[in-house]
């Protein structure tokens, strides 16, 4: 009861001011994005699933700016959350980062079952809060997110350059 008054709350301070949204700027540091992997990896293998990463190494690269930074692993530790929430028994899990120097992009996929099956795997319950706060905050930086669900996976792409466009 106290975690969907909660929600409630969130969602009605989002809603102020005719629909504009607020956001809500968190007051402490993001949890370490290896220990949301590590986590996320131990839930997915509990229910013989698998879960790959790649290019986490990229998020120290100097010229990200550090808060650029604090954003994107919130935004890439919600991926991985909801991957360890949705994807379904026996299935696989990827995030996969990149960057051209110029920017980032992630990918985060995974196996979610026959259509009409997708709901958190574990008994948590979904706000519906995690992918448009990470979608404002990707695109407070001057990137874009995406999000897709077809033929089994559900697939989230964003890409952050590196130094907004005046």
């Amino acid at each position: 009861a106290a975690v969907e008054q909660m929600r409630h709350a969130l969602r009605a301070m989002s809603d102020i001011r005719g629909g504009e949204r607020l956001d809500i700027e968190a007051t402490s540091a993001p949890r370490p994005l290896e220990e949301v992997v590590t986590d996320a990896a131990a839930a997915l293998r509990h229910r013989g699933a698998h879960l790959e990463v790649e290019g986490l190494e990229l998020l120290g690269m100097p010229t990200i700016l550090p808060g650029v930074r604090l954003q994107l692993l919130r935004v890439l530790g919600e991926l991985v959350t909801n991957m360890s929430k949705y994807t379904a028994p026996q299935g696989r899990a990827r995030l996969v980062i990149e960057s051209d120097g110029r920017s980032l992009e992630a990918m985060a996929s995974n196996d979610i079952g026959a259509p009409g099956t997708v709901r958190p795997t574990y008994g948590a319950f979904s706000s519906g809060l995690g992918l448009e706060g990470a979608r404002r905050r990707v695109e407070s930086l001057g990137g874009s997110l995406s999000v897709s669900q077809g033929e089994g996976r559900w697939t989230t792409i964003l890409s952050v350059p590196f130094q907004a466009v005046p």
